[in-house]
């Protein structure tokens, strides 16, 4: 599944709909609970892909 979703950028739409302000409040905290969900450590077989350590600024100030 976590292969399926770095094979096609998954990451990168989550963050851009997280740092996305035109999309609401619901939808951009939907974005916020797939990112917690993808980079969950206990997840077996999970690990963090290259895309969203290179975002990690922009996922923090996102989330503020």
């Amino acid at each position: 599944m976590f292969s399926r979703f770095r094979e096609l950028q998954g990451g990168c739409l989550v963050v851009g709909a997280l740092a996305d302000l035109r999309r609401g409040e619901e939808e951009r905290r939907e974005a916020a609970g797939v990112l917690a969900q993808v980079l969950s450590p206990w997840i077996e077989g999970n690990s963090s892909s290259e895309e969203i350590d290179n975002s990690l600024a922009d996922i923090v100030i996102s989330l503020k």
